[in-house]
């Protein structure tokens, strides 16, 4: 049997508390999230877009609008505005892989509490314009292929490819896997996430298409309609979804590494804007 212990001894070692899991500082208005919270990114994405909306509509429509303008501005010249519709479209297509670089430098900057203008996320991505476009084209195809096996090895391959390139500086391929490794750790309620978002966009998405094509059926006025409302449901949507899916990838490194991800975007978004250029000089 063990002595009891001497009361005028040094009292037990005291055990250090366990550190907490850093997350991120939400946006003024906007809720904190957590990964376990699926409902709650829902409306921090909806109060971080709404303090930030002009910005994340022009990062969109800095590439959707002149397209549109330009499709209208010549469409009702017989076959001359059909050509000239497919080149801007090509155009568009082309330079798809930056607009998804300006976007994704806009959301993850919103999603870990900082402010990005629209102009200044486009100028961090035509500085990098080669590597971005290069990096990102490979990341869509990845998803693209993964989209068409059933959908779910689209989500798994490419909800977090955008913010593991950006953030985290994995290129090609491994910012796909870098994503299906952080979706594999957090997969239901990444998961539950897409689901709903997709009820949420595919919906309008769907009317938008309908309107469109009865609009595209009156002369002279219903197209250029057509492709406002087009634009504008890219426009308004595309920024509150991206934001949803940043801060989901903030939460999830900090629930899966215990990583505070918003040091690293603090990094990052110095680069963008240009102050840790000044910083330096």
């Amino acid at each position: 049997m063990a002595p009891p212990a001497d009361p005028s001894g040094p009292p037990p070692a005291a055990v250090a508390p366990t550190a907490p899991v850093p997350t991120a500082a939400a946006p003024g208005g906007a809720v904190a999230t957590s990964i376990d919270d699926v409902g709650s990114y829902f409306k921090f994405a909806w109060e971080a877009y709404r303090a930030n909306f002009m910005d994340g509509f022009l990062t969109v429509g800095a590439l959707a609008i002149p397209a549109a303008v330009v499709t209208v501005a010549f469409g009702w010249i017989p076959l001359l505005g059909a050509l000239i519709g497919l080149l801007v479209a090509l155009v568009e297509m082309a330079l798809g892989p930056l607009s998804a670089g300006a976007m994704g430098r806009w959301a993850v900057s919103v999603a870990a509490g900082r402010s990005l203008s629209w102009k200044t996320a486009w100028r961090a991505t035509l500085k990098r314009g080669v590597a971005d476009w290069l990096n990102l084209f490979v990341i869509s195809i990845v998803i693209f292929v993964g989209f068409l096996f059933l959908i779910v090895p689209g989500i798994l391959l490419g909800v977090f490819a955008l913010p593991a390139y950006l953030v985290e500086r994995r290129t090609f391929v491994s910012a796909n896997l870098r994503s299906l490794e952080l979706v594999q750790k957090n997969l239901v309620p990444v998961l539950v996430v897409a689901i709903a978002a997709f009820a949420i966009v595919v919906p309008l998405a769907i009317a938008v298409g309908v309107t469109s094509v009865i609009l595209g059926l009156i002369p002279v006025v219903g197209p250029p309609i057509a492709q406002a409302l087009s634009v504008a449901l890219s426009c308004l949507v595309m920024p509150y979804v991206t934001i949803m899916w940043a801060r989901l990838y903030i939460d999830a490194r900090a629930g899966f590494e215990q990583a505070d991800a918003t040091a690293e975007i603090a990094a990052c978004h110095a680069e963008w804007s240009g102050e840790r250029a000044l910083e330096s000089a």
